[in-house]
């Protein structure tokens, strides 16, 4: 008799500890901000927690035993049903984010996690949803996109507009320059060459913002093709020589002695040279600066450096390099 009490007392006491956790879980499980529900094999609500309620504007004991359909409108539930069939399908875990509604009308954005589950023996019992708001989030990746999309529309609006007057001021510069509407004297020559080279360097920039708002888009796509190592330079060189004081700064030259042609977007790589030769020659005030090639045999890569004697970057400062609209100032740029 002694040994039958004791059993059932043993057994009234691990049923009351069970009960204790099973409450405790069940606290935790309500008082997570995030949805948490379960549904079985069929896609029937088994159980949910208290922000489920609050978002189906139903009672635990009220959703248990209805379906999506039941709870959502057809757009809203279409996905819901079509992922719990993934997960059932597959046997593993999704992640998908949806728009959800709550009973006053308010649409949230939410992260949805489906976990199937399974009885000891191995059965599919069914899934597990878990639902985290991340509305603010969203609206703010949308406000930064529009942000993007409207700095976009603007670069390449304002670049279209200035393309023209510059290409007209080029065109009548080189008019001048080449005595087409008569002699210039040494002074009026050095004016106007400047004009042109000013309107030159803007033509390039405006080029670069048109660049930089296709990249944004998407819109750039490389198109290798063979590239000859001694035409690039040529071709650098030949770009660069209005910029070049050459009494002061030499602008050499290095291929490095490759003669194969490799495989590159020649005009994306000349416009990285260019910009880099461009930089270097404007912080030179005597010197030299040089553009090499190199090729590492063992790795079978191409590397082009730009090199220049000019004031170059304190040590200090070069945390600096990649932040946008930050200059370090020196005298060249007064």
């Amino acid at each position: 008799m002694k040994d039958l009490e004791n059993e059932v007392y043993q057994r009234e006491r691990t049923q009351l500890e069970l009960a204790e956790r099973t409450a405790l879980l069940r606290s935790f499980i309500d008082a997570s901000p995030d949805l948490i529900y379960y549904r079985n094999a069929e896609g029937i609500f088994s159980g949910c927690n208290r922000a489920m309620e609050e978002l189906t504007g139903k009672r635990e004991s009220e959703l248990v035993g209805l379906t999506p359909w039941d709870v959502y409108r057809k757009e809203v539930a279409q996905p819901i049903v079509d992922t719990d069939q993934q997960v059932f399908a597959n046997n593993r875990a999704i992640t998908y984010e949806q728009w959800l509604e709550y009973p006053d009308g308010r649409r949230n954005y939410f992260e949805i996690r489906k976990v199937p589950f399974y009885s000891k023996d191995g059965r599919h019992l069914g899934l597990v949803g878990f639902g985290r708001d991340i509305t603010e989030r969203k609206r703010h990746e949308e406000s930064l996109e529009k942000a993007s999309r409207d700095k976009t529309t603007f670069i390449t609006t304002i670049s279209h507009e200035l393309r023209t007057p510059l290409s007209s001021i080029r065109a009548l510069s080189k008019l001048l320059l080449d005595r087409m509407d008569g002699e210039l004297t040494s002074e009026q020559e050095r004016q106007v060459w400047l004009i042109e080279r000013t309107a030159t360097e803007m033509s390039e920039l405006v080029n670069d913002l048109l660049d930089l708002a296709k990249i944004e888009a998407g819109r750039v796509e490389a198109q290798p093709a063979p590239v000859v190592v001694e035409n690039l330079f040529r071709a650098l060189k030949g770009m660069m020589r209005p910029l070049v004081d050459a009494e002061r700064v030499d602008l050499v030259f290095d291929n490095g002695g490759i003669e194969e042609a490799f495989d590159s977007d020649e005009g994306m790589l000349s416009q990285i040279l260019r910009n880099f030769v461009s930089n270097a020659l404007k912080f030179t005030e005597d010197g030299s600066v040089r553009v090499s090639a190199a090729h590492d045999v063992e790795t079978d890569t191409l590397t082009f450096t730009v090199t220049d004697t000019g004031i170059g970057i304190d040590p200090d400062h070069l945390h600096l390099i990649f932040e946008e609209f930050t200059q370090v100032e020196n005298p060249l740029q007064s």
